[in-house]
């Protein structure tokens, strides 16, 4: 299996952390951001193969933000967004991004909390 390299963005950094571990150990190559700033950082000057990207991290820009950003730098990456709003989040996208994205409810805290990993 080639080396994929996974952008991962959420604000909550112990999400994140563990997240990163399950992804490590399953040989993804992960970067993590906990902010839009460090993404877009990351983003700047790294290629990424995936971006899993929370929809509403606090402060300057959003999830979104970071799919723009990604889609420009990366345009053959896969994008996914996590939120707790699924339904809201996808009447919020502009409509091409609609294509592009797809949107995780946020219940992956629940099944990584069931594990024993939050």
């Amino acid at each position: 299996m080639p080396n994929i390299k996974f952008l991962l963005v959420d604000d909550e950094a112990l999400l994140v952390n563990r997240l990163s571990q399950i992804m490590a150990m399953s040989g993804f190559d992960v970067t993590t951001a906990i902010s839009v700033a460090e993404a877009l950082l990351h983003i700047s000057t790294h290629p990424f193969d995936v971006l899993l990207s929370d929809l509403y991290v606090p402060g300057a820009g959003d999830g979104l933000t970071v799919v723009s950003a990604m889609g420009h730098a990366n345009p053959t990456a896969v994008t996914m967004l996590l939120s707790a709003y699924p339904k809201m989040s996808v009447a919020t996208m502009p409509s091409r991004s609609r294509r592009q994205v797809q949107v995780m409810a946020r219940s992956i805290d629940r099944h990584v909390g069931r594990l024993g990993l939050l």
